[in-house]
């Protein structure tokens, strides 16, 4: 049994399987590009242009991420709970893959997210449409800064929901890993989120490089994708106070109805 949580069980990538993996991903990557492609040019376009085209253009990326999503074989997507419309911040996990992101831009129609920074020409455009807090890791300082202006959002009444991955990175799913305490350090309740899949994870394989992973995501001829909205979380006193115990009793809450 694969034990850390950061390398992938690659034993049941069968080469019959790595092989139709591969020929799907070359038939459907080219239309993924395509799609992403005029995404970023429809948000580009948008810093120039008129509060209705930017109405057409979320509704564009929104739409655009379920159609890759069905590109990439998840035809279906079983939704458990309910949303909360008072929770401003919307905790997910495990994290395993882009995957994630996708599905909820679809599910939650676009909501902010507090992501690691990146930057290009092709990126860019979209994470500026979509408002997205970028956060440098490995700076103090940039954690620090990414703090206070998610603190500055969610002070505003119009705030849209903002998805943070409290793991900060992608596993294979077997754990949730320790939550960072970014996303409870404002002290207001959270609405966690599970996501349940059979996809391959994006993280390290003893047997293939890391540049074949991707790929991986075509291993099946359908992937599962359940998503479970668990109910608003209220902090008491004592994890207002702590965001560190905050953070580690809402991580116990996801890994108990991950395992149950």
């Amino acid at each position: 049994m694969n034990k850390s949580p950061f390398t992938l069980d690659d034993s049941s990538i069968t080469p019959l399987k790595l092989v139709y993996a591969i020929v799907t991903g070359v038939i459907k990557m080219p239309l993924i590009v395509l799609i992403s492609l005029s995404v970023s040019l429809l948000c580009h376009i948008s810093e120039v242009r008129s509060t209705c085209f930017n109405i057409f253009v979320k509704w564009y990326i929104v739409y655009s991420a379920r159609i890759i999503l069905f590109l990439l074989s998840f035809y279906k997507i079983n939704v458990k709970g309910v949303r909360d419309p008072s929770a401003k911040i919307i905790v997910v996990g495990p994290h395993s893959s882009f995957i994630d992101g996708f599905c909820m831009i679809y599910l939650l129609q676009m909501p902010r997210f507090v992501a690691k920074h990146v930057d290009n020409i092709i990126v860019g455009p979209i994470i500026r449409f979509m408002k997205t807090i970028l956060v440098i890791r490995e700076s103090k300082e940039s954690r620090l800064d990414t703090l206070n202006k998610l603190t500055s959002e969610l002070s505003h009444n119009d705030t849209s929901d903002i998805v943070i991955f409290p793991e900060g990175t992608c596993t294979n799913r077997t754990s949730l890993i320790e939550f960072r305490k970014g996303a409870f350090t404002p002290g207001i309740p959270v609405q966690p989120v599970i996501i349940r899949t059979n996809c391959v994870p994006w993280v390290y394989s003893s047997r293939f490089h890391y540049a074949i992973v991707p790929f991986f995501v075509f291993c099946n001829v359908i992937n599962e994708l359940e998503i479970e909205f668990l109910p608003l979380y209220k902090p008491d006193i004592e994890e207002k106070k702590f965001p560190l115990i905050y953070a580690s009793n809402v991580r116990g809450l996801m890994s108990r109805e991950l395992n149950g």
